[in-house]
């Protein structure tokens, strides 16, 4: 369906209907009364205005910035993001305006929107062309996409990987190399770094713990790629300071490797969903950590109260899924931390870690024997502070005497 909206010359979106059984036409509000003016022949005449369309808020964003109003139906489900995006032209009836949008501009009937730049549509045509810096600006945009695209609700759970499939196609097309599972092979271990806030495992498997689409849409959770902030920057190869390797990225001694990937799709759309089972394999500083239930204080953003400690040292994670930890018994359990890679500021560096378990099954899925699940990440920063210097002396010091190892994640 994908290559049927981009190829169309015109699509006509029925946004403000409630549903399929909706249609394109609605009662328009009546104009508002502004100003009356008598004559010197004492006759009146009246003056309206038509109020601003609901509407005009969300696509006068310059991007992914908000949530689409509940009144435009359409703009809040999932398969209709790619089916606008791809799109040359779509002509939008929102109640009781028009909305035009293409590759160059977004306008509407009242003119509030005249002449706007439609970033929403040209935006990501437009980095796609630009393919010296798909690495930087393209993979900003991907990242975008995704946080808004979980957002928005979709019908069938299963869906999730094929609703975004022609976006994939798209970027595919413009360099942006292997997809797995939402992921993508040239960036993987930035990929690997997502966080959630309040996430919830989808009930059937549909994609590996390593992937985001591994949690339900709806009642899943805020998603959050690492590297939407256009000003993220992962070093996987120079890991921290005073290490022999940090004088070359050439010898990679102590650093972070993707060594093989197990993605294979479950049909024909060779970027919808996937085939069970799916892997990573990655060579990474490893250690060993002890999670425990602690106090609300102490808890991440999802209010499951875990924290992580080695050498008697505490850190807080951001939890990926409650469910995750329902397995375990007693007031701490086993778990391991890999160090993924580094941003570097000047002479400050923020380790960013990757929070695993012995793999146990997710999403209904049985354990897998000698491999990891992801539960977490620690990479929550907010510029650099007293607190997160602390932090990074903590992962320093628990990392000091750690190994590269070789790992596989499922």
């Amino acid at each position: 369906m994908a290559l049927v909206y981009e190829n169309a010359h015109l699509v006509i979106a029925a946004t403000t209907a409630r549903d399929s059984s909706g249609g394109c036409f609605s009662t328009r509000r009546s104009p508002c009364l502004f100003y009356q003016h008598t004559t010197s022949a004492d006759i009146t005449i009246s003056f309206y205005l038509r109020e601003e369309s609901k509407s005009h808020k969300y696509f006068a964003k310059q991007w992914f910035c908000t949530v689409p109003s509940l009144y435009d139906k359409l703009l809040t489900r999932s398969w209709a993001l790619q089916e606008r995006l791809l799109a040359t032209r779509i002509v939008h009836f929102v109640g009781d305006d028009l909305v035009w949008q293409c590759r160059k501009q977004t306008s509407c009937e009242c003119n509030a929107l005249r002449s706007h730049p439609g970033v929403l549509k040209i935006g990501w045509n437009k980095e796609l062309e630009d393919r010296d810096s798909y690495l930087e600006s393209q993979r900003f945009l991907w990242n975008r996409i995704i946080r808004h695209y979980m957002t928005l609700k979709i019908t069938k759970v299963s869906d999730e990987l094929p609703a975004l499939s022609g976006l994939a196609k798209k970027f595919q097309a413009a360099g942006a190399g292997d997809y797995l599972a939402g992921l993508w092979r040239e960036t993987i271990l930035a990929d690997l770094l997502w966080t959630v806030c309040e996430g919830k495992r989808a009930e059937k498997w549909q994609a590996p713990s390593w992937s985001w689409a591994s949690l339900e849409k709806e009642g899943g959770g805020l998603i959050c790629p690492y590297g939407f902030d256009s000003s993220d920057r992962l070093d996987c190869r120079h890991l921290r300071p005073g290490d022999p390797s940090a004088t070359s990225h050439k010898s990679g001694v102590f650093g972070s490797t993707l060594l093989k990937t197990q993605c294979e799709p479950a049909g024909e759309d060779s970027t919808g969903n996937v085939k069970q089972p799916a892997s990573l394999t990655i060579s990474t500083p490893l250690i060993e950590v002890m999670g425990q239930f602690t106090e609300p204080e102490l808890s991440s953003c999802i209010g499951l109260n875990i924290t992580i400690s080695r050498n008697g040292q505490v850190l807080i994670f951001d939890v990926d899924c409650e469910e995750d930890f329902e397995e375990y018994e007693g007031e701490s359990f086993p778990l391991v931390c890999a160090w993924i890679g580094t941003e570097w500021h000047d002479s400050k560096y923020l380790p960013q870690i990757m929070v695993l378990r012995n793999s146990l099954g997710i999403c209904g899925a049985s354990s897998t024997p000698n491999a990891f699940e992801r539960v977490g990440v620690i990479d929550d920063w907010n510029g650099w502070d007293q607190e997160e210097a602390e932090r990074t002396a903590i992962i320093a010091d628990w990392f000091s005497d750690s190994q590269v190892t070789t790992i596989t994640i499922v």
